[in-house]
């Protein structure tokens, strides 16, 4: 694999990863926080809203681990051809 390929991989998985960072810290964190109502109770709404959401965190995190483990590999494989 060529070194302009390595690094757009490099870029890539951590732009995935940073996006998944900011979305918790302006999305999903205070969505946690709202999650309960002024009397006390649970906000339904704003918890299905986090629920359906939260499937969008789960694959930024999981498609940025299989890129990670996919270069790791790589790597790997080409180390055993030199």
């Amino acid at each position: 694999m060529d070194r302009s390929r390595w690094l757009l991989l490099v870029i890539c998985a951590l732009s995935l990863y940073s996006v998944g960072k900011a979305g918790t810290a302006v999305w999903w964190g205070p969505l946690m926080v709202r999650l309960e109502d002024p009397g006390g109770g649970l906000a339904i709404a704003r918890f299905h809203l986090l629920m359906n959401t939260h499937w969008l965190l789960v694959a930024i995190v999981t498609a940025y681990g299989v890129l990670t483990l996919w270069m790791v590999a790589q790597s790997a494989w080409l180390g055993r051809l030199t």
